[in-house]
Parts: C-alpha cells; structure tokens; sequence
C-alpha cells in the first residue's frame, strides 16, 4: 500500500488522541489499521476513526501507536506500508519494522442501536466547546464534574450545554430547531467529539449508550455518563446586584498579569466597583497589583480568583455584564453565561 506520509501521520494523530498512557490491556495502546485507509483508537469508553486515501490495501492489523508515530514522523512525500508474518513494515525513506498483534484482538466499534437526531452538528460542536472548559477532568467527586451535559429541548427550541466544578458553572442556551435529547459524556473526549462534528457531512447520533458523530474522514464514538443534574436554572436566577457592562479585554489583560507575578501563590484578587470605577487589589508575599478600570459601576465587593475569572472571561465575545450576589459572580454574553465562586475569609 502506498499513501501520502503527512496524510497518514494526521490519521494516526487523531486516532492516537483515544489511547490513554497507561493501560493494563496492552491492545489499548495499539492501533488499528484496516481496508483503504481506516485508524481506529480506543480506550473503551472513547472510540476515534480518521481515514485518508491510499493506493492499493492492506490486511487489518494492530499495531502500537507510539512505533507507528515514530515511523511516520519523518520522510519522504510518499509512504508504502506492507503486512507479512505479523510484522508491518513503514518505508519513508527510512524503513522501520513493528511486530503487530492480531486485528480480531482490538475492540470492536459500539454495534449498539444508534437513531440519529437532526441537530445541526456545527451548532452542537460551538455550544460544547463553549462550556467545556469549565468541567474538571481530575475531579474525584464523581463524573458529574466531569462532564458535558447537552440538553436539547424541542418545547424551548434551544440547544442548551453547561458543564461545572464546585468553583465554576459554564452555561449556554443556543437557539434552535431540536429534537428532545439529553445527555452527558466525559469533557476528556470534548476536543474529539467537536472535531467530529466540524467535519464535512457530520451526522449526530444516540444509542443507549454512545454519542456517535460520523463523517466521511473522521469518526467518533463516546460513552455516555449516567447521573442527573442539579437545577440549572436555579444556579441562573439567583437574585444578584449588578454590576454593568465591562471592557472585558481591560480586565482580562489585569488578570493575566496578576497571573504573572503570582509566583504560584494565591490568586485572589478583591474587587470593589462604584460610580467611580472598578478597583482591582491584588497582594502576595513579593508582589502586589492595584488598578482601576472604567466608569459608572454598581456598587459591590468580592474577592474572587483571578484565574477562574479570566477563564470565563476568555469564552465571551461580545458586549459583556456582570451581577454579584453573597456567593457568586456571574458574567453574561449574548447565549453564555458563566458563573464563578466568591471567595470568602480573606
């Protein structure tokens, strides 16, 4: 078989993106290359296909990824690859020679029943990719904080997405025309599943128990996370105070520079806005911030995190406000809303 090296190389990169570094099953940290040109990844709960064009076929086999990366990392423009004896062999100039193991031996594709919902894959990816950097993918209180929650409501005509820690809450409602879904999955497969859903000819949907998002060059399938959510809309209409419309890029520039001179200690920032503007106080051990931005605020005192704040703050792009209560802070724009743990005893 003969097929373009870089073509072959991004393949495997996407594939790769499934395999966890460590395994117990030594399948998991392998490969699986059939037909005319198809690489499969897995780790059980998270299955990746990325295809590419190629002259000729080869026997389907496995093989590790690390060895397959390092094969194709350099080289000529073309790339042929051959499968005897349970060996593959990968000549880019440089040939190199990896023992396989067998292709019936890697997990097959989730076979469940899988119905299709008609949801605009591009929709879906932008609202996920909108809220989930906001999940914590090393939590140890459970998956519900570490997950994506889609929520597709056709009464509401909107696709509603949020994911949180015990610290922040990512929340979007997108208008749309939706069938009634709802579901969640891990936020680690997040970057696979909106790549999916950008891709050409995308096609969404639902068994029991994956999400799959099918297209031409790159497929995904992910495990679905059973639990229940608290109520959203009550983390939302809390009574708050507020604040006004911000310079986002003011305060964002102020935040990344406390981040700066922090030296890895504390991160709280104390925040009192009036008629007079917005005062930013920020004292370590070495190093201390003081600033006022803008104008013409609501009258209010917190203290916040720095870096949680210019977290949600990086996922707004438009005209911006901010409310306040005894608990939180909330960022508002346009569909997105954000909101982020005081911090109290300071």
């Amino acid at each position: 078989m003969k097929i373009n090296r870089q073509l072959f190389l991004d393949a495997v990169r996407k594939a790769s993106s499934a395999i966890k570094t460590r395994t117990t099953l030594p399948v998991l940290s392998h490969l699986l290359l059939t037909d005319k040109l198809s690489v499969t990844g897995t780790d059980i709960d998270l299955y990746v296909k990325a295809s590419c064009e190629c002259e000729g076929e080869i026997e389907p086999v496995c093989v590790p990824s690390y060895a397959l990366l390092a094969a194709l990392s350099y080289g000529t423009e073309m790339c042929e690859v051959t499968v005897k004896a349970e060996r593959i062999r990968v000549s880019c100039g440089p040939s190199l020679t990896i023992a396989t193991i067998p292709a019936d031996e890697f997990p097959k594709w989730p076979d469940e029943k899988f119905v299709p919902f008609g949801v605009n894959p591009v929709d879906l990816a932008q609202c996920i990719e909108s809220v989930a950097w906001a999940a914590d993918t090393k939590s140890t209180r459970g998956p519900l904080y570490e997950s994506v929650l889609v929520r597709l409501k056709t009464k509401d005509k909107a696709i509603v997405c949020a994911a949180m820690t015990g610290t922040v809450f990512g929340y979007i409602k997108k208008p749309a025309i939706v069938p009634d879904a709802e579901f969640m999955f891990l936020a680690t497969c997040a970057p696979q599943v909106i790549e999916a859903m950008k891709g050409e000819g995308a096609e969404v949907s639902l068994s029991p128990s994956f999400l799959r998002v099918t297209s031409p060059e790159f497929s995904v399938c992910v495990k679905l996370v059973e639990g229940s959510w608290p109520n959203i809309k009550e983390l939302l209409t809390q009574e708050r105070t507020p604040i006004g419309k911000v310079d986002v890029e003011a305060i964002t520039t102020q935040l990344k520079t406390i981040m700066a001179i922090s030296n890895n200690e504390s991160l709280t920032v104390k925040v009192d806005t009036d008629k007079s503007g917005m005062a930013l106080d920020f004292r370590s051990k070495t190093n201390t911030l003081q600033h006022t931005l803008g104008s013409d605020y609501g009258k209010s005192s917190f203290c916040i995190s720095a870096e949680k704040w210019r977290q949600v703050l990086e996922h707004t792009n438009g005209d911006t406000t901010l409310s306040v209560n005894h608990s939180s802070l909330k960022v508002d724009c346009g569909d997105f809303s954000g909101v982020i743990a005081l911090i109290h005893n300071q």
